[in-house]
């Protein structure tokens, strides 16, 4: 059955309204497509999906420590996780001050790890609840993942409104990942589109590899280093944080294979810093 985009199947149901109408609803969470919570205007929706509008948010989105619930199912739940806290514990952090932690006490279970952000990245952040849910996604994750999106602050104007930034990275005993021209590191690509220009320019990046702290050791090696980075070469830090945002992400559902995707806004001051 045809796919079509969830705003275009919200503007046949409700055709006395209008798109920036359907647009609010999504971002307040009050969309769900078969009992889930939608928060990506553009997922894919068929006919017989079942796209409903409701008082969703309180239901589908709960608060957890570092974050909230913004899907979850028998197989999956999706966190949008806050600034400050560790996906996973550290060696001198428990276990219950990290996000694994907070969702084994409200799952009365643990979890099962997909991926990771760093303590100071904010936004999606996906938990398998089955192990069979965890090593599906896991097995071929970049083939999974159809989307993943970030928002960055960076220092500085870029010379380019878009480009690519293709380079192979290392990590060193400090445990930095920095640019190197050895073909025997692991290759590292994505792109990036300016959104606003100035003092700090906001950029989205799209990634088409996923190797860690890729954006933060390209983006120094680019010469515009993430704000509030100091590891990474920023000498500002203007949001008190590191001013970086796992915006979108866009997948494949390891049991199902329906199509998910997320989208988290852009923290305060992302957009207005100067």
């Amino acid at each position: 059955m045809p796919e079509k985009p969830l705003l275009d199947r919200l503007a046949e149901l409700y055709p006395e309204s209008n798109r920036t109408r359907f647009r609010q609803w999504i971002k307040a969470g009050r969309i769900t497509v078969d009992g889930a919570i939608i928060t990506d205007p553009r997922s894919p929706v068929t006919e017989k999906s079942d796209v409903r509008l409701g008082n969703a948010q309180a239901a589908g989105r709960e608060a957890i420590r570092g974050g909230r619930i913004a899907y979850e199912d028998k197989d999956l739940i999706v966190i949008d996780k806050e600034a400050g806290i560790l996906t996973v514990p550290a060696p001198g952090v428990r276990k219950e001050q990290s996000l694994l932690g907070s969702l084994e006490r409200y799952l009365r279970r643990p979890p099962f790890i997909v991926h990771r952000l760093d303590r100071d990245t904010s936004g999606i952040v996906v938990f398998a609840k089955t192990e069979q849910a965890q090593q599906t996604l896991q097995k071929d994750w970049n083939t999974n993942v159809e989307e993943r999106i970030y928002l960055a602050l960076v220092e500085g104007e870029l010379s380019e409104s878009r480009g690519t930034l293709r380079s192979y990275l290392k990590e060193n005993r400090a445990q930095k990942v920095y640019v190197t021209e050895d073909a025997d590191g692991a290759l590292a690509i994505l792109h990036y589109t300016v959104l606003r220009s100035g003092r700090f320019s906001l950029v989205q990046i799209e990634l088409e590899t996923g190797r860690k702290n890729q954006i933060r050791a390209q983006f120094e090696d680019l010469g515009h280093p993430v704000a509030g980075d100091a590891k990474y070469g920023a000498t500002t830090d203007p949001l008190r944080r590191l001013a970086l945002h796992a915006h979108t992400i866009r997948f494949r559902h390891p049991i199902t294979g329906a199509t998910l995707a997320f989208e988290s806004p852009a923290p305060r001051g992302f957009e207005t810093a100067e």
